[in-house]
């Protein structure tokens, strides 16, 4: 070992620092994400975000939106990653100079694993390569992203705490951070290609893979040190008939490809912890490969001194996966989370089990185990965002209906911009809203339309909107309507289920339909024809379809010959008919429908003629005044009078 500490007195400092870590630190500056991508990801040689330079395996990454510094995930579609730092000596970059990399035998410059020296935190994240297939556990996680060939580009979190813990159970993982900010994740991306579907022995890949990460980059941080370690030369078991599956940059630069090494902007690679402190190479000389590295230098000595904090994970084809650990004895997986060992000239010790994690491996029987691609501890922001949503169990058409909603942060973080939604349905209009605040909830006092609002939500505050929209008159059946509130980026919900909150109203289309009924006259001379006007109207709120318009004919009529006009959107069954009328109509409020019927009669002098009509609500409608939808025609038959002048002139 390369300093004096008692190696199992430092691996059990290791676990007091985290455990201290995670009871006792209450906030942390929230940074946001930088990354590398592996040499087989279609993105490498393509015009980085930023507009400097074409991104290579080398460089330093960081979402590019919305200026050149570490920017938060971004949801989908996401711009490409920006290049903060060149892996080669005076490289392009938003910080100039790169940190002094040359290029391996086989071309690429790789980077596998980095941190920044200050990865301290309650919370374990991760990343795994395009083979991982994970333990399906809840969705989103390892398993399901693996399941749309889409894991490699994401970071995952650990569901447990940051302590020693052998096979077991999975406590799994929940994704963070999605390679391109779209579904099926959906989370905030970095603006990576995705799928990445599993191609053994060819390259590029078809989709990107995370190689190295750190979760909360400060712009502060970026010129260094910065730690990191190289991809080793050995064969990928999975790739093995690929020529130079593992692109040998650590050998090109003179390092192992198990040795964390130290550089700054504008400074080559140095040796900052040898392998062996590890526990590694003991097979040989880049033997083993570091694949993903989470270091808190706390003395910032430059170097693994008592008080450091350092956690990596081996490559998939290392000579150590398969030997016993120094803490538990188990035979170590590349799915593994490991620390120094336990005991001078050992080999690693298994901090957490690749199983607790929620990934395969071959002590659990699968075929391939799980690669654990990158990790990195970090205090990230934890909030128990709740929303819910209330209206009337049934509402009229063509009147309003109120919604309220309420969205409450249960903490236990505090969040100063929380984003609500809801979009109204399309059959509801003139929406307007007020909201207001409790125990320190803030929001906008009021709007129009949609609400899309930016809340502020301390710990225990909510914020409640209540919104008034008008429910068209012709909407049927129920309205749905869902609110949401949006967890933001690097925040961790530990209950996402009630982030959305959906409210389901019945519609119960009232009316009042009216029907009028006359042939314009009170008294008539036999044989005549003549004619009867039928008008329905509907006075609302709600319109009516299928409404039933009848009208059975006296028997002193006959030769009936009608038609039917529709006006202000009201909506005839048939456009004529003969007969008796037996027609369905949709009259909209304020429209209506007119009956024209023309009839001959030839009632003998001194008979009554009534001809009623009436109209009936289709089943599921409510008629409000159920007095006027009938009504009656009479029309008193008489003798001529030049006939009877006649009769008494003669």
């Amino acid at each position: 070992m390369s300093h004096s500490k008692p190696p199992l007195l430092f691996a059990v400092s290791i676990v007091m620092l985290t455990l201290f870590s995670f009871f006792s630190t209450p906030t942390h500056a929230q940074g946001t994400p930088t990354f590398s991508v592996d040499y087989q990801g279609p993105i490498i040689g393509t015009p980085d975000g930023f507009g400097v330079g074409l991104i290579t395996e080398g460089d330093l990454l960081a979402v590019s939106v919305p200026a050149p510094a570490p920017n938060p995930p971004l949801l989908g579609p996401v711009p490409p990653p920006g290049l903060l730092v060149s892996g080669t000596l005076g490289g392009p970059g938003v910080f100039p100079g790169g940190y002094g990399l040359v290029p391996s035998f086989a071309g690429p410059l790789e980077i596998d694993a980095f941190s920044f020296g200050k990865d301290f935190g309650d919370k374990i994240h991760f990343s795994v390569d395009e083979f991982a297939a994970g333990v399906f556990g809840i969705a989103p996680d390892v398993a399901s992203e693996a399941a749309a060939a889409e894991a490699s580009a994401d970071v995952f979190m650990y569901l447990g705490m940051p302590i020693p813990t052998p096979i077991g159970p999975a406590i799994g993982n929940s994704a963070l951070i999605d390679g391109n900010g779209l579904v099926p994740s959906g989370a905030p991306g970095l603006g990576f290609l995705e799928p990445n579907i599993p191609t053994p022995g060819i390259t590029p890949d078809p989709g990107d893979n995370l190689d190295a990460l750190d979760i909360d980059t400060m712009l502060a941080d970026i010129p260094g040190p910065f730690y990191f370690s190289l991809d080793s030369g050995f064969p990928d078991p999975l790739e093995a008939g690929f020529p130079a599956p593992n692109s040998g940059t650590a050998v090109a630069n003179g390092f192992s490809g198990s040795d964390v090494l130290v550089s700054g902007v504008g400074a080559g690679p140095a040796l900052a912890i040898p392998a062996a402190a590890l526990g590694l190479d003991f097979a040989g000389f880049d033997t083993d490969d570091i694949d993903a590295l989470s270091f808190d230098d706390a003395d910032l000595s430059g170097t693994l001194t008592p008080g450091d904090t350092l956690l990596f994970s081996v490559r998939r084809g290392s000579a150590v996966i398969g030997a016993p650990d120094s803490m538990f004895g188990i035979p170590i997986e590349e799915g593994d989370i490991l620390t120094v060992p336990t005991l001078p000239g050992a080999v690693p010790a298994v901090f957490i089990a690749a199983e607790v994690l929620g990934l395969f491996t071959a002590r659990a029987g699968a075929p391939i185990g799980d690669d654990l691609d990158a990790i990195d501890l970090s205090f990230v922001g934890m909030a128990d965002l709740i929303i819910t949503k209330s209206v009337a169990a049934s509402t009229v058409p063509g009147t309003p209906v109120l919604y309220s909603m309420v969205a409450t942060n249960a903490g236990p973080s505090a969040l100063p911009a929380v984003h609500v939604t809801d979009i109204f349905h399309a059959d509801l209009s003139g929406c307007s809203w007020s909201c207001s605040g409790s125990v320190g909830g803030t929001c906008s006092a009021s709007g129009l339309g949609d609400i899309s609002e930016f809340v502020g939500l301390p710990v225990g505050a909510s914020v409640t909107f209540v919104a008034s929209c008008e429910v068209s008159p012709s909407s049927v059946g129920t309205l749905s309507n869902t609110a949401t509130i949006a967890t933001p980026p690097m925040i961790f919900d530990p209950i996402p289920g009630n982030n959305s909150a959906t409210t389901v109203t019945t519609l119960t289309p009232v009316v009042d339909l009216v029907i009028s009924n006359t042939d314009g006259q009170t008294t008539s001379i036999p044989p005549t024809t003549y004619s009867y006007s039928i008008v329905v109207t509907n006075t609302g709120p709600s319109d009516v379809i299928g409404a039933s318009v009848t009208d059975s004919f006296p028997a002193e009529v006959t030769n009936i010959n009608w038609t039917c006009i529709g006006s202000s959107g009201g909506i005839c069954g048939s456009a004529s008919g003969t007969g008796d009328i037996m027609e369905t109509v949709d009259v909209p409020v304020a429209g209506s429908v007119t009956f024209t019927a023309t009839v001959d009669t030839n009632a003998s002098a001194g008979a009554v003629v009534v001809n009623t009509a009436t109209v009936t609500a289709a089943v599921g409608y409510i008629d409000s005044d159920l007095s006027n939808n009938s009504v009656s025609d009479t029309t008193t038959f008489i003798v001529d009078p030049d006939i009877i002048f006649e009769n008494d002139f003669e």
